[in-house]
């Protein structure tokens, strides 16, 4: 996993989605304006994201990296107690990344 600490209390501006390519645009708390760009994108959850938000961290990951717990919590999926293994898995997606704003989080596939 690779952080991104120069957002830590920045701020979440805004999101654009178009096809399968998800803007996200924020700033750090030098007022630095940036759009984290990413393509092919599969699946994504986005709760509680507000303009103004302040940034705890951004990260990204590669495939390997990614668990099935990762996977099952952008899809929404509820697993029963016999499926809630950590194993790591691959993806298609060669890097996936989450935004992780106070009490928030977005997420990527």
């Amino acid at each position: 996993m690779f952080s991104y600490g120069q957002f830590h209390d920045g701020a979440f501006d805004g999101l654009l989605i178009h096809d399968k390519t998800v803007y996200v645009f924020v700033s750090t708390d030098q007022k630095e304006h940036f759009v984290l760009i990413a393509t092919g994108v599969v699946a994504m959850i986005a709760n509680g994201m507000q303009a103004g938000n302040i940034i705890l961290d951004v990260e990204r990951w590669t495939a390997e990296e990614l668990t099935l717990r990762d996977i099952r919590d952008v899809y929404g999926y509820q697993p029963s107690p016999m499926t809630m293994g950590r194993e790591s898995c691959t993806g298609e997606s060669p890097e996936n990344g989450a935004i992780n704003p106070h009490y928030q989080s977005f997420v990527w596939r």
